[in-house]
C-alpha cells in the first residue's frame, strides 16, 4: 500500500484526466496493473460521480475482489448501481467468506 501511496497524486490525477476525457482504453490500461484493493482505494477517493467509468473498465471477476475491498458505504453505492446480473457475475469466483461479507454488507 506505501506504494500506492507514493503513487498516489499521479495516479489519482491519471484517472480522473481518463473519465474526463472519455478515454476509456487509457483508464484501462491504468486499472489493469493495480491489486483490487489498490482499486477500491482509487474508488473511495472519487466522488460518487466519477466512480461509474472506473466500474465499467474492470473485468467481472476484478469487480468481486475490489467489492471485498471497499468500505461498506462505498460498496453499497456500487452494488446498488449494478444490475443482478452484473453481481452474480462478479461474485461467483470469490470464496464462501468473501461472499458472506459482501451479503452481510448489502443493504
Amino acid at each position: 500500500m506505501q506504494e500506492l501511496q507514493d503513487k498516489e497524486p499521479d495516479l489519482l490525477e491519471a484517472v480522473v484526466d481518463s473519465i474526463e476525457s472519455e478515454d476509456n482504453q487509457a483508464l484501462t490500461q491504468t486499472l489493469e496493473d493495480l491489486q483490487p484493493g489498490d482499486i477500491a482505494h482509487v474508488l473511495e477517493s472519487l466522488p460518487p460521480s466519477e466512480r461509474e467509468p472506473v466500474w465499467e473498465c474492470l473485468e467481472p471477476e476484478t469487480r468481486g475482489e475490489v467489492l471485498v475491498e471497499l468500505r461498506d458505504e462505498v460498496r453499497e453505492t456500487v452494488i446498488e448501481q449494478m444490475s443482478t446480473r452484473e453481481l452474480m457475475q462478479a461474485i461467483e469466483d470469490l470464496d464462501a467468506g468473501e461472499l458472506a461479507y459482501i451479503l452481510d454488507s448489502m443493504p
